[in-house]
């Protein structure tokens, strides 16, 4: 299995995962977990998305995981304030 469309476009990968013991006062999103991809473009994310080994590798394995009628897609700019 090869993923080095991944490694070549992909910066940072990193999970963030919901904890159990949130303060009550504190709004409870209605998902268990975020996944970032940290790119240097938008044209990564097409070459990644479109890519053989998305499709054959990346999307068989999220269906283990992910109901996949479910992701949203949050695109952005990183603006540093501290």
């Amino acid at each position: 299995m090869s993923l080095d469309v991944f490694k070549t476009h992909v910066r940072r990968y990193t999970q963030q995962h919901s904890l159990n013991n949130v303060p009550e006062a504190f709004p409870i999103a209605p998902y268990d977990g975020v996944a970032e991809l940290w790119l240097d473009d938008l044209s990564s994310i097409m070459t990644i998305s479109g890519h053989q080994d998305y499709a054959s590798i990346v999307e068989k394995d999220e269906g283990n995981f992910l109901d996949r009628t479910k992701i949203v897609m949050f695109v952005s700019s990183e603006s540093r304030i501290v």
